[in-house]
C-alpha cells in the first residue's frame, strides 16, 4: 500500500515538475529565512552565556542627568577600579578594562595588536579556554596573553607562539614582552569579541602608555566587579555613591549623578539602545532581530498560499484519476493521504533546499 503511494507519487510530481519547482524553491527560500531569523535570535539570546560567572558580575557606569532624563556612560573613573578593590569587601573581584593603542612588531612586521589592559582577576572572572598556559600569566608586567587567531597568524600555530618574543610599539617607545598563554578566541555573540584577535596585558602597563597617574578622576575605563552575594548588591551600590563627589570636584565639565551597577547579563543589550559607545562589543540592533522574524513569518505565510492555490490547481487536473480510483473501490480517506502525503514530500523536498545553505 506505501508503496503504491509513493509510485504515485513520483508519477504526480513528474508530470507536473514545473509547478512542483516553484513550490520547492519558494518555500525552501522561506524556511531558510526563518532559519536566519531563529540562528539571529538565538544569537542575541545567548549573548555571552559563555561566562559562567555571568550573574555575579556588574560593571561600573557613571550616571549622568541631562535635560530631565538620565544617561548611562559606560565608564567609571580610573582610581574608582583601584578604590573598590581595596575598600569594598563584598567585592570579590573586579578589573579595569581599557584598549591600548599599541601596536606589536615581530622582526621588520608591524600590526595592530588589538591589546586591552586588564586587572589579574579578568581572566578568572570570565570564562576563556586556554589552549596553552593559564590566567596567572597576566600577574607578570612582561607577559601578554593572546588568543588563537593572532597566535596562528604570526607563528602557525598556538604551541609554536608559548614564550615568544614580541616588541609592544607605542609612541616612540618599545618594550620586549612574552606570550606567556594563548586562549581560543572568544564566541562571537561575547562582550569581548575581536575579528581579528585579541590580547590581553597587566593594567600596570596602562599607566606606561598613558602615563597616567593612579588617582587622575579625568581619566576613564570600563570597571567589572563580581559580587558573588546578590543581597549585597545593594550596599556595594551604595557605598560607591561616596566616590561621586570626588569625581564631581576634579571634573566640572562632567558632573556625575550617581554610580549604578549594571548587570553584566543585560550589559550588552542595554549597549545596543545606548546613544554612548561603551569598550565593549554591544548586542546586535533590535530591529536586525525583530526584522529577520517577521520577514520570515511573511515570506512562509506568501510560500504556504502559493503551495496550496497549485496544490489545488493540480487537483483539478486529476479528476479522471480520483473517479477511476473511486470506482476500483478506493475510500475517501485513502485519497485524502494520498494527496496530503504527496504536499508533506514537498515540504520535505523544500526543507533540504532551506537547510542546504547552511
Amino acid at each position: 500500500m506505501i508503496r503504491n503511494y509513493l509510485l504515485i507519487t513520483v508519477r504526480n510530481m513528474m508530470k507536473n515538475k514545473v509547478f512542483i519547482l516553484i513550490n520547492v524553491l519558494g518555500l525552501g527560500v522561506a524556511l531558510a529565512v526563518c532559519i536566519v531569523g531563529f540562528l539571529a535570535y538565538e544569537y542575541d539570546a545567548t549573548f555571552d552565556a559563555v561566562h559562567q560567572n555571568r550573574e555575579t558580575i556588574y560593571r561600573v557606569s557613571a550616571v549622568r542627568q541631562f535635560e530631565n532624563s538620565l544617561t548611562h556612560f559606560g565608564y567609571a573613573p580610573l582610581p574608582l577600579g583601584e578604590i573598590t578593590a581595596s575598600t569594598i569587601s563584598d567585592i570579590s573581584a573586579s578589573s579595569r578594562y581599557v584598549h591600548s593603542g599599541a601596536n606589536f612588531k615581530r622582526k621588520e612586521d608591524l600590526f595592530p595588536s588589538q591589546l586591552v589592559y586588564v586587572d589579574v582577576d579578568f581572566l578568572s572572572m570570565f570564562s576563556f579556554d586556554f589552549i596553552v598556559g593559564n590566567a596567572s600569566a597576566l600577574k607578570d608586567k612582561s607577559h601578554v596573553v593572546i588568543s588563537e587567531k593572532m597566535a596562528v597568524r604570526l607563528f602557525g600555530t598556538p604551541a609554536a607562539a608559548m614564550g615568544r618574543q614580541l616588541t609592544q610599539v607605542y609612541s616612540t617607545e618599545l618594550k620586549e614582552v612574552k606570550i606567556a598563554a594563548v586562549i581560543k578566541d572568544p564566541v562571537a555573540n561575547s562582550s569581548f569579541y575581536r575579528s581579528e584577535g585579541t590580547a590581553f596585558m597587566n593594567f600596570e602597563n596602562y599607566k606606561d602608555e598613558f602615563d597616567s597617574p593612579e588617582q587622575d578622576w579625568r581619566s576613564e575605563t570600563t570597571l567589572f566587579v563580581q559580587i558573588d552575594d546578590a543581597s549585597r548588591v545593594a550596599a556595594v551600590h551604595r557605598q560607591l555613591q561616596t566616590y561621586v563627589a570626588n569625581n564631581n570636584k576634579v571634573r566640572e565639565d562632567f558632573q556625575v549623578k550617581e554610580y549604578a551597577l549594571e548587570p553584566f547579563t543585560s550589559m550588552a543589550h542595554h549597549d545596543r539602545t545606548s546613544q554612548v559607545k561603551a569598550a565593549t562589543w554591544a548586542a546586535p540592533p533590535l530591529s536586525a532581530i525583530i526584522g529577520s522574524f517577521i520577514m520570515g513569518m511573511m515570506i512562509v505565510l506568501i510560500a504556504c498560499f502559493n503551495l496550496t492555490n497549485t496544490a489545488i490547481a493540480i487537483s483539478s487536473r486529476r479528476l479522471k484519476e480520483i473517479g477511476i480510483r473511486k470506482v476500483m473501490g478506493s475510500k475517501r480517506v485513502e485519497l485524502i493521504i494520498q494527496f496530503i502525503g504527496e504536499t508533506t514530500c514537498i515540504c520535505f523536498l523544500s526543507l533540504l533546499v532551506g537547510v542546504a545553505p547552511r
